[in-house]
């Protein structure tokens, strides 16, 4: 029976997923496919593919909600408060003031963070570590879609996952189209980063490979104006 609590701790989540009892609290009992997933889970938040929240499900924001510098600059009522060097670089203070706003809209997951880098490179799989590490529901969902692995059945009912592959794969299509309307002469690349495609597309739950051979045929470059990536020596 699917469980509706919305919010677990990573030590719940890595056990209910293969069907263990989370109270069995003695690392030493904890089988091999429990310990893979936490330390998964784990990395995942760290490199910011796996949203944290608190234990009210209040999620925190991590690097991938923090726009680029460049974006930033482009996005600001008035560029003067920002400047450029003679080498069209942007200065030393300005480097140092974007790195302290992303401090401070990150700080709450960097925290988080902190308890499971012991979890990743020392196989820590503890509850006093796990169990003081939250996620919602819906960021298990993006989870899965981002790493292409199916939903654990104790969270979900069962979902018809391939109707919402293809759902999604459309909606991002559509936005992939909207975007290259009005950026003719954008890159794959650059298309896959857009608010476009990431946002209104729901892009941010898949690999950006992924993505790029869900629209690549969409380009509307000519042909020779598409630069792949270089080939694999």
């Amino acid at each position: 029976m699917k469980l509706e609590v919305d919010v677990l701790s990573l030590w719940e989540v890595s056990h209910r997923w293969f069907d263990k009892d989370p109270d069995v609290r003695d690392p030493q009992q904890q089988t091999l496919e429990v310990k893979d997933l936490a330390r998964n889970l784990a990395l995942a938040a760290i490199r910011s593919e796996l949203r944290l929240c608190s234990p009210s499900g209040v999620e925190f924001q991590n690097q991938s909600d923090i726009k680029s510098l460049e974006d930033i600059v482009a996005s600001h009522e008035s560029q003067e408060d920002y400047s450029e060097d003679e080498h069209g670089k942007y200065t030393q203070d300005d480097y140092e003031e974007y790195l302290d706003f992303m401090d401070r809209k990150t700080q709450k997951h960097c925290a988080a963070c902190e308890k499971l880098n012991d979890v990743v490179r020392k196989r820590l799989i503890e509850p006093n570590i796990l169990d003081t590490v939250w996620v919602t529901r819906e960021s298990i969902r993006q989870y899965c879609f981002y790493m292409q692995v199916s939903l654990p059945k104790f969270w979900f009912e069962e979902e018809k996952t391939k109707d919402r592959l293809t759902k999604d794969k459309e909606e991002v299509r559509l936005a992939a189209k909207e975007y290259w309307s009005n950026h003719p002469n954008a890159t794959v690349a650059e298309v896959i980063k857009s608010k476009e495609v990431q946002i209104e597309g729901s892009g941010k739950l898949y690999k950006p490979d992924t993505i790029r051979k869900w629209i690549k045929d969409l380009d509307p470059r000519p042909s020779d104006q598409r630069v792949g990536r270089p080939k694999k020596q």
